[in-house]
This record gives structure tokens, sequence and C-alpha cells, in this order.
């Protein structure tokens, strides 16, 4: 069974993901660990007025060089 963790969202770490050969600013909200060993993060990000979810590869996620947390507050 897969292994789930689920950060609260003022601990969300921010985070890049690697979206068409550029990195885009995102919150982590949740790593999944799969059989197999996989591992990938669901991310949240605002575009429009809107907020999206999306699941990537840990290979096309990295910790953000900036801190974002104040607009979460």
């Amino acid at each position: 069974m897969p292994e789930f963790h689920v950060d609260e969202p003022l601990e969300a770490p921010d985070v890049e993901v690697e979206v068409d050969g550029q990195w885009w600013p995102f919150e982590a909200r949740m790593r999944t660990t799969h059989n197999d060993g996989q591992l990938t993060y669901s991310v949240q990000y605002h575009r429009d007025g809107s907020t999206y979810l999306d699941t990537f590869p840990a290979d096309r996620v990295r910790l953000d060089t900036v801190d974002r947390s104040q607009r979460r507050k």
C-alpha cells in the first residue's frame, strides 16, 4: 500500500516544479511513496484567481529558493 504524507496548509513547503523546461512556484501538499518505490508530489498552485492541484514525479520537484509563506498567512 502506498505511504502518504500530507502537509498542513501553513506547513506546506514551497517548491518549484519543472513544467515544459521551466521551473514554476508551487506548494507541496502531499508526498506519496508508491509500492514500487516511486516518489510523487501533489502540489497546489494558483492561476487566474483559481486554485489547482496536480501531481508530479519527484525528479521534477525541488525546494524553492524563495520563501513564499507570507502569502498563506
